[in-house]
């Protein structure tokens, strides 16, 4: 009599041929899913290249807009240039030792200045004594000179801002500020 065998356990086998085919059906699902994911994304690829080419489309229309743009800021380049130039054509240059000269060559022999600043206009700071005459007629003669001279070329508007009588080291002056605008 033969024997006759039977295999209760279908995991265990004995014969390689078996296990591949076990593992083939496994092997096609990863296929199947590995071809999906591709296809997904070649359709993802062709999606983006779309909307990259409706861009393109789109730059193409606003191209003629885009560069009379780039051709109008370029034109304001040169233009900023061209008035960079005109001014530094059309303001004078201020030489600080005429100015200085000028203020000099004003002052009455008993006006001296403590203080003298200068940003985009000139502040004057000085003391009057009285000797012949009133201090402020002094103040106004140091006015009178400098409208006389090229100082008041570039600062027409001087306007007297301050003036108080003070003691100075026992002596009674006048104190004054002068603000000089252009």
């Amino acid at each position: 009599m033969e024997k006759i065998i039977i295999n209760l356990n279908p995991k265990k086998t004995d014969n390689k041929l078996d296990i591949v085919l076990s593992y083939q059906s496994l092997l096609k699902e990863f296929i199947k899913i590995f071809s999906f994911l591709v296809f997904l994304f070649f359709i993802l690829i062709f999606i983006n290249n779309l909307r990259y080419y409706n861009y393109k489309k789109n730059y193409k229309i606003l191209e003629p807009d885009f560069n009379k743009i780039n051709d109008i800021k370029k034109e304001l380049s040169i233009l900023e240039k061209k008035v960079s130039e005109l001014r530094n054509i059309a303001t004078p240059k201020i030489f600080i030792s005429n100015i200085l000269e000028d203020i000099y060559l004003s002052l009455p022999e008993n006006i001296w200045l403590e203080d003298l600043s200068y940003k985009n206009l000139i502040n004057i700071k000085g003391y009057v004594v009285k000797l012949n005459e009133d201090p402020l007629i002094s103040v106004n003669k140091f006015i009178n000179n400098l409208q006389k001279r090229n100082f008041y070329k570039i600062f027409n508007k001087i306007n007297i801002k301050d003036s108080k009588k003070t003691n100075f080291y026992g002596v009674e002056v006048l104190e004054f500020s002068l603000q000089c605008a252009k």
